[in-house]
């Protein structure tokens, strides 16, 4: 039967199991109908700045799909050592030629990626109760994502402004002292939205809107514009955290006397 280790020997249980690299991360998002995909998600910018908090780990799940969370529930499964820390902002590609709103081609991606980051707040838990770090979003690095780039010209003009942060894996937020987080045990980020920018979003029901995407038709259609998809515009920020997972061995868990914390 499994028996229950006290807090001064997780320690020593850590260093019996397995450790690799790992890292975790979760993704809050806006665009049209995001509410349908995470109920920690929103379909627009109003609800997304009269939300009471703004969550991180708390629901989403891999159900989302990968590219937004790893996460397979609200509680790691295992002990997890983390090293540090990065925030990406990131916005969608938008053009004046094919983007169905005025809003998302001339500021939207600025807005998002520029002056958000400044007013909001980051606030990092164990157990909903130990707080261990608080910060604005321009504290935090990106870490690794796109670099920005803008085009323009004849009536065809992109916007994708980039990231927070220097793109290499080494820019990110780091502790004095690796954070030991034990198993089954909640870690969350609560990020909150600050005045003016809150007062701003909330004026925006509409939006984020959608863009209308050309495709490309098997034949062709020769003398005829081609048929579009109608694309939502997604804005977002991703929290990931980097560190190593403790693992226990294969078996370890059922047989008789196996550590469990």
């Amino acid at each position: 039967m499994a028996r229950r280790v006290p807090q001064d020997a997780q320690a020593l249980a850590r260093r019996l199991r397995d450790v690799g690299p790992w890292i975790w991360y979760d993704t809050v998002a806006v665009f049209q109908g995001a509410r349908d995909q995470s109920t920690s998600w929103f379909n627009n910018f109003r609800d997304f700045a009269n939300a009471d908090q703004i969550l991180f780990f708390r629901g989403n799940g891999r159900s989302v799909g990968l590219s937004y969370s790893d996460a397979p529930n609200d509680r790691l499964d295992f002990a997890f050592t983390i090293h540090g820390a990065t925030l990406d902002f990131q916005a969608p590609l938008t053009t004046a030629k094919y983007n169905q709103d005025l809003t998302d081609i001339d500021i939207m991606p600025q807005v998002w990626l520029r002056e958000l980051p400044r007013m909001m707040s980051f606030r990092v838990k164990i157990s909903g109760v130990d707080e261990l770090y608080i910060s604005p979003g321009t504290k935090i690095p990106s870490g690794q994502g796109p670099i920005s780039d803008n085009i323009g010209g004849l009536g065809f003009t992109t916007n994708n402004p980039g990231v927070n942060g220097l793109q290499t894996i080494q820019n990110m937020l780091t502790f004095p002292e690796p954070i030991e987080v034990p198993a089954n045990q909640t870690l969350t980020v609560e990020a909150r939205i600050d005045e003016p920018i809150k007062s701003y979003l909330a004026t925006l029901p509409g939006c984020p809107g959608l863009a209308n995407w050309p495709t490309c038709p098997d034949p062709p259609i020769i003398g005829a514009p081609p048929p579009t998809y109608e694309m939502a515009m997604v804005y977002s920020m991703r929290w990931t955290w980097w560190g190593t997972r403790h693992v226990q061995l294969r078996g370890a868990r059922s047989a008789a006397g196996a550590i469990v914390e």
